[in-house]
């Protein structure tokens, strides 16, 4: 998903393409990441360039770069699924994205009851973000 100012020209549009956003500083976290890797790979497997004007280690710090008009981002959906976030608008993408999570666990070792309540809840609270997407 796109995070944009609430005063940004993008705000109203939706969707907006990967396009649209590199006329704009994209802020973000380090493309070596493995997350963010996925949000490179999106740029470039579109042909188009992934240069950060800022580099973040965290998802709230680009939150709030976008929040004080420093430039715009493509983040996980997860990082920005609170019902409110204050100065931010969401703002669909219009090119087909996706992410995979994974859980690590030991291969010869049983998983414990918490362990496993624990994979069971991420399930489900990632679930109910994408079904209940309060921002379109």
């Amino acid at each position: 998903v796109a995070i944009v100012p609430e005063s940004h020209e993008l705000a109203d549009r939706n969707p907006v393409s990967l396009k649209d956003l590199t006329a704009y500083p994209l802020v973000g976290i380090d493309p070596d990441d493995p997350f963010a890797r996925i949000i490179a790979l999106a740029f470039r497997d579109n042909g188009y360039d992934y240069q950060l004007s800022i580099q973040a280690l965290f998802a709230h710090t680009v939150h709030s770069l976008v929040r004080h008009g420093l430039g715009v981002a493509v983040i996980d959906e997860f990082s920005v699924s609170a019902d409110e976030l204050p100065g931010i608008v969401r703002v669909a993408l219009s090119e087909p994205t996706s992410l995979t999570t994974y859980a690590l666990v030991h291969a010869d070792e049983p998983l414990s009851i918490f362990a496993e309540k624990l994979i069971s809840l991420l399930r489900e609270q990632m679930s109910a973000a994408i079904d209940n997407r309060c921002w379109g």
